[in-house]
């Protein structure tokens, strides 16, 4: 009993940490969940899995979350706030099942979890409301069932690989991690009927769902891939390799290293090793172009690199529940840091004053303040489209926020950046919207006000909001809804990949 004391006191501990950060980092969830609750709100409408009624485009990046979405709104009067507590119960469970059968009522269980579990950015991620919580744990567990001391069967190969399939289906670029282990896997059990037969399912499962894609949407790649592909610059690499070295630091994903043991050497360890190599080298290209903020391209594979670095050995390490209560220490600071001061911080703060990595200089809890002013725009809308609008076709609404004002106005018609990519059709989208969603600084709020009049639009709604963080000042911004009495004709083709076509 003496020995389970320290551990249940330390544990309860970890626990209250990740649990108060999920609890305040609930309310903060990512606009872009609300695109795929659009697309799961059509759907059981009636219009098919579409962004906007009879357009066919394929915004969403995450087939598994889509579809899980979907699912969820079935019987979810808030399908994001559904998801987030789904993702929250899942993560937490798998990562202390994670710990439990590795290292049972031993300090190192308390240091897997004070690692992953009570880590800001992971549990900023469980309830962000996107895929990033389903590849965590399925990563985690290609990881868990590559590393275990048990002998390898060709059971387990089967599980990997069925795990692989549904990791590249809940996000494309998760290929580069799981393919090396799946194929290690694959060609260790390579005279099994069921493991070679798990591969051709997975292999066809993958390419059913992309020649889905391709007879429904018309292009096999959702259009984030075609919006933010651009040529990569010796600037952006040096970025890159400043962001990747921010996250190993301020993850502590290195404390593992200090304990200096031993670990095992294999095939499968040297597969996954690859495989985090190539997915942490691709993260110099994409983590700071792609994936939003707060290392979420890197967040998914954060529980794979710790239990790779975890010493091997099962023997209680020295003054361990010293180190956890450190860990847990600093993981709650760096927490409170991201809440209040930097919403994506890295090293350059340390060394720069100016903004270098997007909101690095804005404090996470203002992303609740802002989704709240986005979706009381919404009402507004609606009231004046009934009053002045043309009803017979839904209202037109050009956003820079493709997520929570379009999920709050379902019947609208949206005009947005990654909704109305066309390869062939390239026009202005404002010109072709009746209701413009506008943001500026308060500062400019005179000079934006005369070209608001000089075009003649008039102004439908407005909101304040105030963010703070590592800035000079606060920053003092307007969010506004403006009419357009005028809108041009709507030329956008309801597909990718067809010329623009007046509708």
């Amino acid at each position: 009993m003496r020995t389970s004391i320290p551990f249940l006191a330390t544990a309860c501990l970890v626990v209250a940490a990740a649990v108060a950060m999920l609890v305040a980092y609930a309310p903060l969830r990512a606009d872009d969940a609300y695109i795929v609750a659009r697309y799961a709100t059509q759907w059981w409408r009636g219009h098919g899995l579409v962004y906007n009624v009879g357009e066919r485009i394929a915004m969403f990046t995450s087939p598994l979350h889509t579809g899980l979405s979907v699912a969820l709104a079935a019987f979810a009067v808030d399908v994001v706030a559904a998801y987030q507590l789904l993702a929250a119960i899942i993560v937490a469970s798998f990562l202390g099942f994670v710990a439990w059968s590795g290292w049972r009522m031993r300090p190192q269980a308390l240091l897997f979890l004070a690692l992953t579990l009570a880590s800001p950015i992971v549990a900023f991620w469980s309830v962000g409301g996107l895929e990033t919580p389903l590849l965590l744990v399925l990563c985690t567990a290609i990881a868990l069932l590559s590393l275990a001391d048990w002998q390898p069967s060709p059971r387990r190969a089967v599980f990997v690989i069925a795990l692989s399939t549904l990791a590249v289906l809940t996000r494309y670029d998760a290929a580069l991690f799981v393919v090396p282990v799946a194929l290690a896997w694959l060609w260790s059990f390579r005279r099994h009927a069921s493991v070679v037969a798990i591969g051709v399912i997975g292999g066809l499962v993958f390419g059913g769902w992309l020649a889905w894609t391709i007879y429904y949407y018309g292009d096999p790649l959702p259009t984030s891939f075609y919006v933010k592909a651009s040529s990569v610059t010796a600037r952006d690499l040096a970025l890159g390799v400043v962001y990747l070295a921010s996250f190993v630091v301020l993850s502590l994903v290195w404390l593992p290293l200090v304990l200096g043991v031993e670990r095992k050497h294999s095939t499968l360890r040297a597969a996954l090793v690859v495989g985090l190599a190539f997915e942490l080298t691709y993260g110099i290209f994409a983590g700071t172009r792609h994936m939003m903020y707060l290392y979420r391209l890197f967040v998914p594979y954060l529980p794979a690199l710790v239990l790779l670095l975890m010493p091997a050995t099962r023997t209680p390490i020295r003054h361990g529940y010293a180190l956890v209560l450190a860990c847990v220490v600093m993981q709650a600071a760096f927490g409170c840091f991201i809440y209040s001061y930097s919403e994506n911080p890295t090293l350059a703060l340390a060394v720069r004053n100016g903004e270098t990595f997007e909101f690095d200089r804005l404090g996470a809890r203002h992303t609740a303040t802002f989704l709240d002013a986005v979706r009381a725009q919404a009402a507004p809308i609606a009231q004046h489209w009934q009053q002045h609008g043309d009803t017979t076709r839904a209202p037109r609404v050009v956003v820079s926020t493709g997520g929570m004002l379009p999920h709050m106005l379902p019947e609208a018609y949206v005009l947005e950046l990654l909704a109305s990519y066309r390869h062939r059709c390239r026009p202005q989208l404002a010109a072709m919207a009746d209701y413009h969603q506008v943001a500026y600084a308060a500062e400019e709020r005179d000079d934006v006000e005369k070209r608001r009049i000089a075009s003649g639009q008039t102004l439908v709604s407005r909101q304040a909001i105030v963010a703070d963080g590592l800035r000079d000042a606060p920053l003092a911004l307007m969010l506004e809804i403006w009419h357009e009495p005028k809108p041009s004709p709507l030329i956008l083709p309801p597909t990718i990949a067809q010329e623009c076509a007046e509708r």
